[in-house]
């Protein structure tokens, strides 16, 4: 694809109700089914949060019906693609297969995230090719595992029973690695994404970023925690609202949502905007993301 043709499918994109317009349409929902999990990784970046918060953050696990409504809501207001991930192991629900089933049946392309300790591929025949299992890795993940001797073999077989049933595997690798996670990616043939541990900025970085492009997902993603709150974007814990007191289309074109969405689109935006390694992506990355319907990692 020549230069000239990427810049005009950015282009159009960017006009096509992005960030340009007032009345967004959303392509993807991120629902965090269960806020609890079964590693214990001392720099998680949700660990951090929830030690950084003033409150105690119980443990709420989203029942299955509700998830059907939610994604029902979300199917109806233009999403076609279901995320399960963020804060939380989403296998260790009890119904998460079933809520993979939901999804499917309704339409959408799923991605989920998982450490991979207790994932079963064989339940996972219903994924396409247009879906995508994710799994998330680092040295910390030995560290924080129920048991870190098998915790590479296991998810060498994780991955290899995935990739003989063509289901689409990615591996993102955060920060730092040991040779024998990267000699069984090596061995198992799965693609990388090397990415950066979540850190905050500095406040020479944080100004720097000011003058760069930042993320569309206020514009696209609708993010729902298990507790039903629902957050600007799928990156930060900020409540703009709840699907206890109100529905998702009230939530997504309310005045909190729409207000972080001008917040962010002025010069001083939210400083969690500022600290979140999104900051730097190009609009073309992510144009080409919705434009492929996948998930951006």
């Amino acid at each position: 694809m020549s230069n000239s043709t990427k810049t005009f499918r950015a282009f159009k994109f960017a006009c096509l109700g992005l960030k340009l317009s007032n009345n967004p349409a959303p392509y993807k929902i991120s629902v965090k089914i269960v806020n609890s999990c079964n590693f214990h990784c001392q720099y998680c970046f949700s660990r951090i949060f929830h030690t950084l918060s003033p409150r105690k953050t119980p443990v709420s696990v989203m029942d299955s019906k509700i998830v059907n409504h939610i994604l029902y809501e979300a199917w109806n207001l233009g999403c076609r693609l279901a995320t399960f991930g963020g804060i939380g192991e989403v296998t260790t629900h009890q119904d998460f297969y079933q809520i993979l089933a939901i999804a499917k049946r309704m339409g959408y392309s799923v991605n989920f995230t998982t450490n991979g300790w207790i994932i079963d591929p064989s339940r996972l025949s219903i994924l396409e090719p247009v879906d995508r299992i994710r799994i998330s890795i680092d040295r910390m993940h030995l560290e924080g595992s129920p048991d870190p001797h098998k915790y590479v073999s296991r998810l060498s077989s994780v991955i290899e029973e995935s990739i003989n049933q063509n289901l689409p595997v990615t591996v993102v690798k955060h920060g730092e690695s040991i040779p024998a996670i990267d000699k069984m990616l090596k061995e198992t043939g799965v693609r990388v994404y090397c990415y950066p541990l979540l850190m905050s900025s500095s406040n020479q970085i944080q100004q720097k970023r000011k003058n760069t492009y930042r993320c569309i997902d206020p514009w696209t993603c609708i993010s729902v925690g298990s507790d039903l709150t629902i957050n600007p974007c799928s990156c930060t814990s900020e409540c703009i609202g709840s699907l206890k007191n109100g529905t998702l289309r009230e939530i997504w074109f309310g005045d909190e949502q729409m207000n972080f969405r001008k917040k962010m689109s002025s010069v001083n935006p939210p400083s969690v905007c500022l600290s979140c390694d999104r900051t730097g992506r190009d609009l073309y990355g992510w144009c080409e993301a919705i434009y492929k319907n996948i998930s951006i990692v």
